[in-house]
């Protein structure tokens, strides 16, 4: 299959000075947040690397820009590198932006929360892989928000198992209100001990949110119990924070 974008020295992987001109707002001038990406390069036990992007729009919500996919190298040297477009990423956590570390530029928000652990599947490549943090928030005082740090995966790769070591990077940061209701409700389907009235409830903010409704989407929220879970209570906070300084359709 023909990639998308150029391969660089055969090995399979996107060459990083391609990287500069389209991810993180487009090098110079704009907004340096318009863009967002996701890069991994993971190393698998059996020899194989995998170099796997997923370029967002944030204007456009979130939509993902080409090149987004999945490009394979092979210990063989004669097998030859492959390309694959149909590449999915599950999240199934997110983690806050530490206080601590400060990108360059202003944050949009005081909340801002980036992808965590996830699920990278791919039909064309037989892929099913579940990636796992080694570092919790590996912030780095960049510009933007910016993450990179060690990670593991395990699951298939043409339908056989594989275990690997990574580097997963990504400047997607999670902040305005329906980005973080998202947050959210990843945060509560992936919760242990969080029932079906509570994912319930987060579903009615969803609709909430989406409809404009955002003076109602605090009232709700603002009546879910006290969690015993530390990340799930300043999630709610910073989320009620972020609607409650919103302008809402109910006050029109």
């Amino acid at each position: 299959q023909t990639c998308a974008l150029p391969i660089s020295g055969g090995s399979g992987h996107i060459d990083r000075q391609w990287f500069p001109k389209y991810a993180g707002g487009g090098g110079s001038g704009g907004d340096p947040r318009a863009r967002s990406h996701e890069w991994r390069t993971i190393n698998f036990d059996n020899g194989v690397d995998l170099s796997i992007w997923r370029q967002f729009d944030r204007i456009n919500g979130n939509a993902l820009q080409p090149f987004t996919g999945i490009t394979a190298s092979y210990p063989d040297p004669a097998a030859p590198p492959e390309c694959a477009e149909d590449v999915d990423v599950t999240i199934s956590s997110y983690v806050r932006w530490p206080e601590t570390v400060r990108p360059l530029v202003r944050p949009p928000a005081p909340a801002r929360y980036m992808p965590d652990r996830h699920r990278i599947t791919c039909a064309t490549m037989q892929l099913d892989l579940i990636g796992e943090p080694l570092v919790a928030a590996p912030a780095h005082g960049l510009p933007i928000e910016y993450m990179e740090g060690p990670y593991r995966y395990r699951g298939t790769l043409w339908g056989k198992p594989v275990t690997g070591f990574a580097f997963n990077e990504r400047s997607l940061a999670m902040y305005r209100d329906w980005e973080l209701v998202e947050v959210l409700a990843t945060t509560v389907a992936n919760t242990e001990h969080e029932g079906p009235d509570l994912q319930a409830t987060v579903q009615e903010v969803v609709s909430l949110v989406a409809a404009g409704r955002r003076n109602a989407a605090v009232e709700v929220l603002s009546g879910i119990a006290s969690s015993q879970n530390d990340t799930l209570t300043t999630l709610l906070d910073d989320l009620i924070a972020v609607l409650s300084q919103t302008e809402s359709a109910d006050s029109a």
